[in-house]
């Protein structure tokens, strides 16, 4: 279970942070196949970091390391990370996936703000703007206040890939995440630990996209709005791998109608295959009007749409005519 889980939620994330640079620029997200990191050759311009940058790199990321502000940089996002997890806890299974979703939809991210998108999802509102005092800061402690968004991501993946720097990262995460999770049998820490690998990433590469967009701005709003949205769905999705790893480890099976089909549940049923397909399907119930939603087969209408006065982070099931 656990290789599965790790290697599953893994494929997800390398995609995270040309995808966010693409969209901010107007083009389509990269397959799962295009890695992303420090050798990237696509940066959010497009050129490449400079070459005082690149001949500099590893003395700028060590200093930024080192840097108090930095440290503040890692407890925010944290924090914000913390929050997302508690609030995930308490929403049940299809909110979630719905959630994770719509907000996570390309066109998404020129809909709300960073800050706005986060209250909504559970966090601080005003994480966004704190990160991004605090990257102004980090760049103007080391001379990187005329960087590009190019030479900002490079210094910050190195920052990021060192050893110090994972040391501090792991450190808030765990606190954060300590505060608001249960202790486990050994089994079930193995899926614990396992979560928290796969949010360690998703941090990082959440505060490398977070310091991007500080240094785009006003258009760097959209890449951060896409942060924050691809960091609730990496969770989202771990979450539900992880459950899935503590059931097996309780050695629960559930008693449900395998329905593998819509085809095979009853017509006023759709059949639900768990959160991102992961998990036991069964046949349940359509929606009525005002229920979340993740597509037009799930509601009695057949009308799954996104309304913001209805839920402003999630489709929402809408009269047949509103999809006419």
């Amino acid at each position: 279970m656990l290789p599965h889980f790790v290697s599953r939620i893994a494929s997800t994330l390398t995609p995270i942070g040309l995808s966010v640079a693409l969209i901010a620029t107007g083009c389509d997200a990269p397959s799962q196949q295009q890695r992303v990191g420090s050798q990237s050759e696509v940066r959010a311009g497009g050129g490449g970091p400079s070459a005082w940058v690149v001949a500099a790199g590893d003395e700028l990321a060590d200093a930024i390391v080192a840097d108090p502000a930095f440290d503040q940089l890692v407890g925010v996002a944290a924090k914000a990370l913390g929050d997302l997890y508690e609030a995930q806890q308490q929403l049940p299974d299809e909110e979630l996936e719905s959630i994770a979703l719509t907000t996570s939809h390309p066109s998404f991210a020129e809909v709300m703000g960073p800050g706005t998108l986060l209250g909504h999802l559970g966090g601080d509102p005003q994480h966004p703007g704190q990160l991004w005092n605090l990257v102004d800061q980090l760049r103007a402690n080391h001379g990187l206040g005329d960087a590009s968004p190019e030479d900002i991501r490079y210094v910050f993946e190195l920052a990021l890939a060192t050893e110090e720097a994972n040391m501090k990262v792991k450190t808030a995460l765990d606190a954060e995440l300590a505060a608001v999770t249960p202790g486990f049998d050994p089994c079930e820490q193995a899926c614990h630990n396992a979560y928290v690998a796969i949010a360690l990433i998703a941090m990082a590469i959440f505060v490398i996209e977070m310091a991007v967009a500080a240094a785009t701005f006003p258009w760097g709003l959209i890449i951060a709005a896409f942060a924050v949205a691809q960091l609730n769905a990496t969770l989202a999705e771990a979450q539900a791998e992880r459950d899935e790893c503590i059931a097996a480890c309780d050695g629960i099976i559930i008693d449900v109608d395998v329905c593998g089909g819509d085809s095979v549940c009853e017509q006023d049923e759709y059949c639900w295959t768990g959160v991102f397909g992961i998990g036991d399907d069964e046949c349940r119930p359509k929606k009525k009007q005002g229920k979340v939603c993740s597509n037009h087969a799930k509601c009695l209408s057949g009308c799954c749409k996104y309304h913001f006065l209805s839920h402003p982070v999630s489709k929402t099931c809408r009269p047949a005519n509103k999809c006419n």
